[in-house]
Parts: structure tokens; C-alpha cells; sequence
């Protein structure tokens, strides 16, 4: 999203969803555009490179993988409409994210990936409690 192009009516009708950042933002925005019948289209004339700065790590580790969490909820609950697989990523998306970290030795992180979980659940259930569109509630000066 660093070099991508949006027509201006696309920020009429979907916003920035406030509980996402660290990156999975773009890939919440560009479901939420699809969602909306808008095209997307790859142009490697304009593409660029980012190289993440090596400060923070543990911090956006954390933030990242709720971040991921959420959007993964939103994408088969709200984008795809899949009942079966939202049940499915709810069941094996933690799982998986433990696994991957306890057969790495990475035992500290996998328990942070329950908190992880946890709030990103939080954030979906009021997300869907709110009755609001993909991007949430809006703010009064939206």
C-alpha cells in the first residue's frame, strides 16, 4: 500500500479499521475495498521496498499478532462470509500461531500469543456488538 492509488470515493465509503496497525491494516483495507466492488490491480511500475527498522521488535511483535488475529476474524466473518471457516480459524488460528512458536523453542511468545488472541477476540465481539460496517464505529468527524 506504500505506492498504491485509491480513487477518492473509496475513503467516502470505508475508513481505516482503529484496532488494526503494524501492517495488516493494507491487507484490511484492500479486502474492505473488494468488499466494496472497487478493483484492484498490481502495477510493479510503481511498486517500492520497506525495511523495518530492527527497534521495537518485542513490542510490535505483540501488537502485530493481535492485529493479524483480528483481521483474519474479520476477513472469514465479515469480508467472506464463511461460518465454517470462521469456526475453523477460530478453533486452529491460536493453535497453529502456539505451535509455530513452541517448535521454535520460542516459549515465552507463545503464551504472549493467548493474550494476543484474547484481544483480538475482545475487539471482533465489539466490533459485531457495534452493528458497524468492516471499518467500525465512526467518529463523529469522519
Amino acid at each position: 500500500i506504500n505506492s498504491a492509488v485509491f480513487p477518492a470515493a473509496l475513503f467516502r465509503e470505508a475508513r481505516f479499521d482503529e484496532n488494526i496497525f503494524y501492517g495488516t491494516e493494507e491487507r484490511d483495507f484492500s479486502f474492505h475495498a473488494a468488499w466494496l466492488g472497487y478493483r484492484i490491480e498490481y502495477a510493479e511500475s510503481i511498486t517500492n521496498y520497506h525495511y523495518p527498522a530492527p527497534s521495537n521488535r518485542d513490542i510490535y511483535n505483540k501488537v502485530q499478532e493481535t492485529a493479524r488475529f483480528y483481521f483474519c476474524l474479520k476477513r472469514h466473518g465479515i469480508y467472506e462470509r464463511s461460518a465454517a471457516r470462521a469456526l475453523a480459524y477460530r478453533i486452529w488460528g491460536p493453535v497453529k500461531a502456539i505451535g509455530y512458536r513452541l517448535k521454535r523453542g520460542r516459549f515465552r511468545e507463545a503464551w504472549l500469543v493467548l493474550g494476543a488472541w484474547g484481544e483480538a477476540k475482545r475487539k471482533y465481539r465489539a466490533l459485531i456488538a457495534s452493528g458497524a460496517g468492516p471499518s467500525g464505529p465512526r467518529n463523529a468527524g469522519s
